[in-house]
């Protein structure tokens, strides 16, 4: 019964390590994008995927006419967030790299209209990623 013990919690533990790894890799990755020269679009919430530990959420934006897709990555345990369907966000994405993009869920916006407001006041630089403990 110990070896038992003993497997489980090194599984535990492995999986721990595999859920931490990931969300370091994805912070990383939004930090670099919200550090670079960026744009912004709207992003409406069309799909969900969830798991025990996180939620994918499909997402659509135009850029220049030409429509882009792209998964935000939620964790948490037992996340499963169905209010979000159908819903619209802000968009960050790499100028010069559409595909690289965060679903920055801290601003709703509805119209283009808002998406002009909203990037009139942020010229200079990005809001902050909507994670806890921000890039800095």
């Amino acid at each position: 019964m110990k070896n038992s013990s003993n497997f489980h919690g090194a599984l535990l533990m492995l999986l721990f390590s595999v859920i931490l790894t990931g969300c370091k890799k994805e912070k990383n990755r939004i930090c670099e994008l919200y550090d670079s020269p960026v744009g912004y679009a709207v992003g409406f919430i069309e799909d969900y995927e969830s798991s025990a530990v996180k939620v994918h959420y499909t997402y659509s934006y135009y850029v220049d006419s030409i429509s882009y897709a792209g998964t935000e990555k939620v964790y948490g345990l037992w996340k499963k967030d169905t209010d979000m369907l159908g819903r619209s966000f802000l968009v960050v994405y790499a100028l010069g790299e559409p595909l690289n993009s965060d679903l920055n869920t801290d601003h709703s916006l509805t119209t283009e209209m808002d998406l002009q407001q909203f990037t009139d006041e942020h010229q200079g630089s990005p809001p902050p990623p909507d994670f806890p403990n921000r890039c800095r």
